[in-house]
């Protein structure tokens, strides 16, 4: 009777068989949602980063809008108060975006973004200060957009960094 198949066998390994199928069919459903919470709340970490950096960083060298050594970018207005920022470093980075992945890199960013700042004038018209776009914009799955305000020496305006 040696090397036989019994009929126990066949059922026990139809029954082994039927258990991996089950937990492994359970654990594909749930990981692939979990892995796209993942990926938005990544995103949305640095988007908020991004915003942040702008705002409250004047750059390094703090007048780096006026020099040509640059080594990281922010908006904020030296020695001011927070989310407080400079017109002329707004017009420079709107300059610099002609080449995205410089701007890219100088503020240390991942992934590819879209940033836009708007100036609101007293009836809550909005105006484009600035934009940076990616040389090719690529619809991706998962979109996250952060919108934070500031002040100016005109008056109100917005960041939206869109990730």
């Amino acid at each position: 009777m040696k090397g036989q198949i019994t009929i126990e066998y066949l059922l026990a390994f139809t029954i082994i068989i039927g258990v991996l199928s089950y937990i492994y069919l359970n654990y594909n459903r749930f990981i692939q949602p979990f892995i796209e919470i993942i990926e938005k709340e990544d995103k949305s970490a640095e988007a908020f980063q991004i915003s942040e950096l702008l705002l409250n960083d004047p750059g390094e060298p703090q007048n780096w809008h006026s020099t040509g050594n640059i080594q990281r970018i922010g908006l904020a207005e030296v020695n001011s108060k927070q989310n407080y920022l400079s017109l002329d470093k707004i017009n420079a980075l709107n300059g610099l975006c002609s080449n995205y992945n410089e701007v890219k890199r100088l503020i240390g960013a991942e992934r590819n973004f879209h940033l836009f700042i708007f100036s609101i004038d007293n009836s809550g018209n909005r105006n484009l200060l600035a934009s940076c776009l990616p040389p090719q914009i690529v619809k991706e799955q998962i979109n996250i957009t952060i919108s934070r305000y500031a002040v100016y020496q005109n008056g109100l305006m917005e960041l939206m960094v869109q990730i």
